[in-house]
């Protein structure tokens, strides 16, 4: 079986309980070793709580920096239908359509990448 006590803890408790001949510091040893632990303990918990901090300082950049898209109003919509569109009087069907969505394409293109 594993023991999945920390190693500073470990160290302490077999300087304690297996030295036979340890010298007069070893209680003084075992001692800063588990505070030693503690103090490392409490740092991975401010350091997992910046970390999240930093995550969320992160995420709230990129929303703030991410371009916001721009989509047509409906004044610049008729304008490129009125454009590109026209009707067949044969068979009243529109035609123009793939000039019209390229049209809108280019459109939408400079009003978001500038």
């Amino acid at each position: 079986m594993m023991n999945k006590q920390p190693e500073a803890l470990r160290l302490a408790d077999a300087m304690l309980n297996y030295w036979d001949e340890r010298g007069p510091d070893a209680e003084a040893v075992a001692a800063e070793l588990r505070r030693l632990h503690e103090v490392n303990e409490a740092f991975g918990k401010r350091q997992e709580w910046w970390n999240d901090r930093m995550f969320e300082l992160e995420a709230a950049l990129r929303q703030a920096l991410s371009p916001q898209w721009q989509g047509l109003t409906d004044e610049q919509f008729r304008e490129l239908a009125d454009e590109h569109l026209f009707y067949q009087p044969e068979g009243y069907e529109v035609s123009g359509v793939f000039n019209f969505a390229r049209a809108i394409e280019a459109k939408l293109k400079e009003k978001n990448d500038g």
